[in-house]
């Protein structure tokens, strides 16, 4: 080794070691050994340092105070995949191989392969062009202009989004003959109102008789079939569905550790930090019944996890949820957490439950439904991230969605907010009904049917200083017959719509006339002379600094910096290959 490299060699380990205690010792792994049986050999204060590699193996952190990192500039991979090989030619680009074991995700090289389907996929995971047309009922599906054979698809998964299409619905096929399928009950919130059963569209998912195109399998007893343009030599089948797990541990640093085809849950713990931990293809398909942002994510804090974080780290292609948070004091800090909720279900890029949570600096982006879900989560904080395109498969939802919360002065600020593709009730902040005490500022809202929207009975929430630009409507609410709005303070906002959604509405602007420096590239920045300078009015702990002789309406004062959003863009950048 030469002097130079043996330096740096000499600085990783320095800058490795530096959360380890005096005492600790240091165990190294090597590729081909297991991560796990250095764990087991842990004593407080110890550090695992990790060579890159592929680790096919499941990690329980049953100790404390330990580190678990992997060497700098080399990449660790952690996976619940086996290679699958023996492959035998069955047809033109058809073919099977041997497994045991029930396979949840399939990887060829570097790409994923995609879960027998018909109609076969479109261009984007969240392209409904294919999608069939159907009617459902509780517990059928008939299939217009479609008919098969007695017993065809059973066995099956149905997808179908219907009614309202607020959720895809997905149950398992009982008996199907010509066009009606039979199965197990959909899970159907309201099904005395019908919001959720009637006119649909769908699919058919995980059966041999929708495996007809290149790079889609179908996995049933022990056989893997998959068709592909060559005869492949190995391929990565996911047969384990937890690779990290933790119940009751406290002190745990994890870093530079990338797991593929494999989920992180744990329970109970606390101070666990993760940085540079990514998750790429964490969640598999699965029948998941409805609850707003629960748990089925690529990494889970659960029960009464506290005092733990996630920062620097990218989360990307799920088809359940991105991170999920229970609870108290939880943080996700400069995160990349995209293109999840494949389903259409009713989890979100990151869910929260509990107390005291923070996520901000962070690009989250891509989602059949929500981006951020926080039911049942008091002294929230949501700031300065960046929170955009969601809503692909559903309707009626929020980019940030609470239902029936006490917020306990939540704080939803600094955020740029854009791009809910929901055709129906699609809003950027989303306060459902029985929500209060929730303080939304300083957010810059655009391209959503309804920037904010609050439905009653509403409580005491605090509007302050948005721009809300190119919305349906500004500030929109809604409320059964009976319920109101109590106490909703709407001050120092700025939108081309009127604002009539509260009960305390002043110093707002609504004016049809660009303020801005270039808000056609999203440049929200007010432009010298702009109406809404000097036009808001002072807000204690909210309006601290200002340039005028009083603040400017929305969410930046012209004269000072503008915030700042979203992660580092080194990480929206980073080149990551699977294997």
């Amino acid at each position: 080794m030469s002097c130079s490299k043996y330096c740096l060699y000499l600085f990783a380990l320095f800058f490795l070691f530096s959360c380890v205690a005096p005492e600790g010792k240091t165990i190294i792994v090597s590729s081909g050994k297991s991560i796990n049986d250095a764990i087991q050999q842990c004593e407080e204060g110890d550090t695992i340092l990790i060579h890159g590699g592929v680790y096919r193996e499941v990690l329980n952190i049953n100790k404390s105070d330990i580190c678990i990192k992997g060497f700098s500039n080399e990449k660790v991979i952690i996976t619940g995949t086996q290679e699958v090989r023996n492959w035998t030619e069955i047809g033109k680009n058809y073919y099977k191989a041997y497994c045991k074991k029930e396979v949840l995700q399939l990887f060829e090289k570097n790409r994923m392969l995609l879960p027998a389907r018909w109609p076969n996929y479109d261009s984007s995971m969240y392209s409904t062009r294919n999608w069939k047309k159907l009617y459902t009922s509780k517990d059928s599906t008939f299939f217009v202009d479609n008919s098969w054979p007695e017993n065809y698809w059973n066995g099956a998964w149905c997808y179908a989004i219907a009614g309202k299409k607020w959720v895809v619905n997905v149950e398992q096929v009982l008996s199907s003959k010509d066009s009606i399928l039979k199965m197990k009950d959909f899970w159907f919130i309201y099904q005395k109102k019908n919001w959720y059963t009637g006119d649909a569209d769908g699919f058919i998912l995980k059966h041999i008789n929708a495996l007809d195109t290149l790079d889609e399998w179908h996995w049933q007893n022990d056989t893997l079939f998959a068709m592909l343009e060559n005869k492949p030599d190995s391929i990565n089948a996911q047969i384990i569905d937890i690779v990290i797990k933790s119940k009751g541990q406290r002190n745990v640093v994890m870093q530079n550790i990338c797991i593929v085809g494999g989920r992180i849950q744990l329970e109970n713990v606390d101070n666990f930090e993760f940085n540079q931990v990514n998750v790429i293809n964490g969640t598999a398909p699965k029948i998941y019944e409805y609850s707003n942002g629960a748990a089925y994510a690529a990494i889970e804090f659960l029960g009464e996890s506290q005092n733990c974080s996630i920062s620097n780290s990218i989360v990307d292609g799920n088809w359940g949820g991105g991170i999920y948070l229970e609870g108290e004091n939880n943080s996700i800090f400069n995160c990349v957490v995209s293109n999840c909720n494949w389903m259409g279900n009713g989890t979100a890029n990151i869910g929260n439950k509990g107390y005291g949570h923070a996520i901000s600096f962070c690009d989250v982006f891509n989602s059949g439904k929500f981006l951020i879900v926080h039911n049942n989560t008091q002294r929230l904080s949501i700031k300065n991230n960046h929170l955009h395109d969601g809503g692909y498969l559903a309707n009626d939802l929020g980019l940030t969605y609470t239902y029936g919360t006490d917020g306990d002065n939540t704080e939803i600020a600094y955020n740029m907010v854009h791009g809910n593709h929901s055709k129906e009730a699609g809003v950027g902040i989303y306060l459902d009904i029985e929500c209060k005490k929730f303080l939304v500022h300083h957010n810059v809202v655009y391209d959503c049917l309804s920037g904010i929207q609050t439905i009653m009975n509403a409580y005491d929430h605090e509007i302050y200083n948005n721009t809300i630009w190119n919305c349906g409507k500004a500030i929109n609410y809604w409320g059964e017959d009976g319920s109101n709005m109590y106490n909703q303070k709407v001050y120092n906002n700025l939108a081309n719509d009127i604002f009539d959604a509260g009960t305390d509405v002043r110093f707002n602007l609504s004016t049809g006339i660009n303020q801005f420096e270039d808000s056609l590239h999203h440049n929200f920045k007010l432009a010298k002379g702009a109406k809404a300078i000097d036009c808001g009015t002072i807000i204690p702990e909210i309006t601290n600094e200002f340039t005028g002789e009083n603040p400017d309406a929305g969410a930046f004062e012209f004269g000072l910096p503008a915030w700042k959003y979203g992660c580092d863009k080194s990480l929206l950048n980073k080149d990551y290959k699977l294997y």
